[in-house]
Parts: structure tokens; C-alpha cells; sequence
């Protein structure tokens, strides 16, 4: 029951006794007080304020009603009349912060995003500094993508609670979108309060205190949108990369890094990405990266010839570049020239031996296409262990491997000593997940995949793990 229950029943009861003094009194008067008493016993909020509606017909003076009427509609999902009865109640300077809340709601609910918004801040005016009325302003500026109000939103409430490590962190996400150096204070706080964060934070930090150095705040921008990129945050990154374009409008890798975002993030965004690669092209058609993300574009758009040809002239410029590689071999997979894709997987292990994310695009494209699963595949696995003993990723591609070949007991064992090195790497967590859904052990399995989820830092790792939980566990 709706918080002034005994408060309307108390109005109520002196009314129905002042009326019941007169010989005049309107039956339809009589008639809705008692329906209104006996729909507030029942506990039946719509059928309240319906009958008040009939009361305040006759005696539109009572403004306690006016509030109870709206408190009423809106607990029985009556937004416009919620709307109607709390504003006339408004009039009479009667709300108060919750009341001025329940109004907001109601106008959210019927869409009017700006009303419910003065509602709130009315909220605020009238009892101070109110956490609720902050959160769901903060929900509407988020809706409307109001960069601006967000950020002076998220502060506030990291103001109101000092304790909220996700708070601090999401401040820190927004500004590292806008002013990276003013983010740190906020993503070290975050790590400090809630330790779970602290991988999230690890790289984002590093890359901002590096490039810092340079003193260049496109730079900066750039880079520090690159991380929020690889977190999954593309919106925040489209933000960085197109305040790093509008600083420097000859800086062709923002506009680059701001045709992949706006494609990442799809819809209408992605109809401008081909107007700022081309710009990008434009301002330096011999950058290795504006011609590795221009490569990606003609891969999605399935221009295949188009994005080998620009491969090629990166290899060209820098033949000993390992993504150049890479990326090489996921044209030549999509065009089926296997033979070739191997060659350039290959190729970039050979260029960067140590580095456990080619060895892992060598061993995906191996196991993808069930090509030598354990004379090629495993053994550059294994590799990458014996080049690192102690490396999480590394333990995790040969785990994945092993699973893979069916040695689910292997891959188990392997998969926990990567987790002891780095209990937070999400996908071993993943993956150690499907191992024990495969040795019937379904409990921890799901918790697994649970933590892989919310530890994961890299949107592919947390959609698969998300897949997984849905498909094994709905």
C-alpha cells in the first residue's frame, strides 16, 4: 500500500464525519468516500484514486487528496492521471521530494523525458541533495547520449557516495572519453574499492598515464579511446576519437579510430563511418593504421579484393609489422585461400614469437578449420607455455587446445594453474567453465562462466560467456 494510506484514511474519515452532519450531502459524494476507504483496505491503489476523482469534484479544496489521488493512479499504473492529480497538488506548494519523484516517474512512464527531468531537479530543490532523483536523471541523459550532463551527474552522485567503486570507475570511463588525465584519480579510486575492477582499470591507466608523455591531448584522446574500445565501450570511444578529430583535424588516425567506432556501433552511426575513413585516407593514405582499419572496413562490407590490395601496401611499408600479418590472414580465411591465411598466421608468430595473441589467431584458424589439430596446432600452443610458463593467456590457449582435441582432463588441469597465476582472466574462466560442463560438473561450471561474465574486458569474451550461461543454463 502506497506510503499516505493512513494519512488519506484519517482525511477521509473527517470528511465522510463532516458530511455526514449535512442533510445535503451529494449521494455520489457519500458513495465515493466509502468506495474510496473500502479500495484503500483492499489494497486497490486504481480503484482509490478513481473514487477521489469523485471526491475532489466536490471539494477540489482538500489538497492533501489531490497528492493521494496521484500516489494512488501512479501505484495502479495511471500515469496520466498521476500527471494531472500531482501537478494540481504542485500548485498548492504541497510536494514533497518523494511526491516530486512520483511525478517524474510519471512523466518518464508517458514519455516525456524532459518534464520527468524538472520533476526530479524539483525533487532536489525541495530536500536538498537526493540520490534516487540523481540516478534516474543520470538513466535520461544516458538515453539522449547528453555527454555534458552525464558527466556532471556521475560526479555528483561519486559526491553523495564516496564508497561506490562502479560509480568511481564509470566517472572514470566518461572522462577518460574526454579528459583523461582528470580519469585517473576516479579509475584508481574504483580499483581501490571494489578490487574486482582492478583488471578493467590495469590497461586503461597504463595507457593513459603513456601517453600523457607525449603532451598531446589528441594523442592522449586517441589512445585512450583505443583502450575503451577494447573494454567494449565503443560509444565512449566514438567520443574520444571525435573530440581527438574535432582538436586536430589533420590527425587521420582519430578519424580513422572514429569510422571503426561509428561502424562497432552500428545503426545510423555506421552510415558515417565511410565519410571519415575517407577523410582519413585523404589526410594519409600511408598509414599503417588508417590503412589496417580501412582493410577492416572492405572486410565487413565484403570487398575482399579491396581490403587484400590494402594489405598488401601495408605489408609493403612494413613487411616485419606482425598485425599486418594477422590481419592478412583473416582476409585470405574469408576469400578460402587456406594454404595462404596459414602462411600469414605463421609468418606473424615468426615475427613476434613471445606474443601469446598471434600464436592464438595461428591456433583459432587451426582448430577452426580442423587442420592438424595435433601435429600443428598443439604444438604451437605448447609453445607458447614453454616461452611462458607463468603467462595466463598463454595456459589458456593450450587449455583451449586440449579441450579441443578431447582431453578435457588436461585442459582442466592446465586452465586452473592459469587461474592461479591470474584468478580474474575471464577467458580461462570461459573456458574452464565449458570444460567442467563437459566432466558433468554443472554447478561450477556455471559459476565459471557467471565470473567469466562479469570479469571480462573485452566485449568478445563477455558475449560468449553470456551465450554460454543462456544456452547451458536459461
Amino acid at each position: 500500500m502506497p506510503e499516505l494510506s493512513v494519512r488519506v484514511r484519517i482525511v477521509l474519515i473527517g470528511l465522510l464525519t463532516a458530511f455526514l452532519g449535512f442533510s445535503y450531502q451529494p449521494r455520489q459524494l457519500s458513495a465515493a468516500l466509502e468506495e474510496t476507504r473500502r479500495s484503500l483496505k483492499n489494497d486497490q491503489p486504481a480503484d482509490a484514486a478513481e473514487s477521489l476523482k469523485v471526491v475532489l469534484e466536490y471539494e477540489p479544496w482538500h489538497a492533501d487528496l489531490w497528492v493521494a489521488a496521484g500516489r494512488y493512479a501512479l501505484a495502479g499504473n495511471d500515469d496520466a492521471n498521476a500527471v494531472t492529480y500531482l501537478e494540481a497538488a504542485s500548485k498548492r506548494g504541497l510536494l514533497g521530494v518523494s511526491d516530486w519523484i512520483a511525478l517524474g516517474d510519471a512523466y518518464q512512464a508517458l514519455g516525456n523525458p524532459a518534464q520527468a527531468v524538472h520533476a526530479w531537479k524539483q525533487a532536489i530543490a525541495v530536500g536538498g541533495p537526493a540520490i534516487e532523483p540523481y540516478r534516474r536523471m543520470l538513466a535520461v541523459y544516458q538515453a539522449s547520449q547528453d555527454f555534458a550532463s552525464i558527466l556532471e551527474t556521475l560526479r555528483y552522485l561519486t559526491l553523495m557516495q564516496p564508497g561506490d567503486g562502479p560509480l568511481y570507475y564509470q566517472t572514470g570511463l566518461y572522462l577518460a572519453a574526454s579528459d583523461p588525465e582528470a580519469a585517473i584519480v576516479y579509475l584508481e579510486r574504483a580499483a581501490e574499492l571494489d578490487p574486482e575492477l582492478a583488471s578493467q582499470t590495469r590497461k586503461l591507466l597504463g595507457d593513459i598515464h603513456t601517453a600523457l608523455l607525449a603532451e598531446d591531448l589528441a594523442y592522449t584522446l586517441v589512445s585512450s579511446g583505443r583502450s575503451l574500445a577494447s573494454l567494449g565501450e565503443w560509444g565512449l570511444a566514438k567520443e574520444a576519437f571525435q573530440k581527438a578529430a574535432a582538436l586536430q583535424p589533420d590527425y587521420a588516425e582519430a578519424w580513422a579510430f572514429l569510422a571503426e567506432a561509428r561502424q562497432q556501433l552500428g545503426g545510423k552511426e555506421a552510415g558515417y563511418a565511410w565519410g571519415d575513413l575517407s577523410k582519413a585516407l585523404q589526410l594519409n593514405p600511408d598509414s599503417l593504421a588508417v590503412n589496417l582499419l580501412a582493410a577492416l572496413y572492405d572486410q565487413r562490407m565484403g570487398n575482399y579484393d579491396l581490403a587484400l590490395s590494402l594489405l598488401k601496401s601495408a605489408v609493403r611499408q612494413e613487411p616485419e609489422n606482425p598485425f599486418v600479418q594477422v590481419e592478412l590472414g583473416n582476409v585470405y580465411t574469408h576469400q578460402g585461400d587456406l594454404p595462404n591465411a596459414e602462411q600469414a598466421y605463421r609468418k606473424a608468430v615468426e615475427l613476434e614469437p613471445e606474443e601469446v595473441s598471434f600464436r592464438r589467431a595461428l591456433v583459432n584458424f587451426l582448430l577452426r578449420h580442423q587442420i592438424q589439430l595435433r601435429d600443428a596446432a598443439l604444438p604451437v600452443a605448447r609453445q607458447a607455455v614453454i616461452l611462458a610458463p607463468e603467462n595466463a593467456p598463454a595456459l589458456d590457449l593450450l587449455g583451449e587446445t586440449l579441450f579441443m582435441l578431447g582431453d578435457y582432463y588436461n585442459s582442466r588441469r592446465i586452465l586452473e594453474h592459469a587461474l592461479r597465476v591470474d584468478p580474474e582472466y575471464a577467458p580461462a574462466l570461459m573456458h574452464l567453465g565449458v570444460t567442467m560442463l563437459f566432466l558433468d560438473e554443472s554447478e561450477p561450471a556455471r559459476e565459471l562462466l557467471e565470473a567469466s561474465h562479469r570479469l571480462a574486458v573485452d566485449a568478445e569474451t563477455m558475449d560468449q560467456s553470456s551465450r554460454l550461461l543462456q544456452y547451458y543454463f536459461p
